[in-house]
């Protein structure tokens, strides 16, 4: 059953999105799998002009802070990326023949999807609209601090983990994905 809420569209409104890989498949420790999913959401930020505040892209889920732009909704925006980056691993894993993976995504698609023969994505992404900077700044650290929890143990260090705009804020450092301060908007 999907979830009932009230969702809001529009431009410049800024939201924590949370979007996890079906059978939480670990998919974005391999160097090419984040390859494809940092060109894709580098591809909508622009299609979409979307500022992105923050990311973490996590072995099985992304987490990014966001401002919607003048084109598009935060729904077109997640539902493009989501689906242009499956095609896109999916061709890699048939490419690498990871049938762990296909084997996941096929299970998943029989569950949820009977008319498709892999689903990569869970169907649905959590959005949390950000309506205070004190909210701002909780959501931001708990994206640079994800790799740090018990369970992950990824890195030492925020700033060390690659994956994340933690070096941007931390040590200045460009990153994967253009980050746009809060201030610069």
């Amino acid at each position: 059953m999907k979830r009932g809420r009230s969702v809001t569209y529009g431009s410049n409104i800024t939201y924590f999105l949370t979007t996890t890989v079906t059978g939480f498949a670990k998919l974005f420790h391999l160097p090419k799998l984040a390859e494809i999913l940092v060109q894709n959401i580098n591809f909508y930020r622009q299609k979409f002009q979307v500022k992105i505040h923050g990311y973490i892209i996590m072995s099985n889920h992304i987490q990014l802070l966001v401002t919607m732009g003048e084109k598009g909704n935060i729904s077109r925006f997640m539902g493009q990326l989501k689906k242009y980056s499956a095609k896109q691993i999916l061709a890699w894993c048939e490419q690498h023949e990871k049938q762990d993976l296909l084997k996941i995504f096929s299970k998943s698609a029989q569950k949820y999807k009977p008319t498709h023969r892999y689903q990569v994505w869970q169907e649905r992404f959590d959005d949390v609209v950000i309506y205070s900077e004190e909210i701002f700044d909780i959501k931001l650290n708990y994206i640079h601090q994800n790799p740090l929890q018990e369970h992950w143990q990824l890195a030492g260090n925020p700033e060390e983990y690659a994956l994340s705009s933690a070096s941007h804020y931390i040590l200045g450092m460009e990153n994967i994905i253009p980050i746009t301060l809060a201030d610069q908007e």
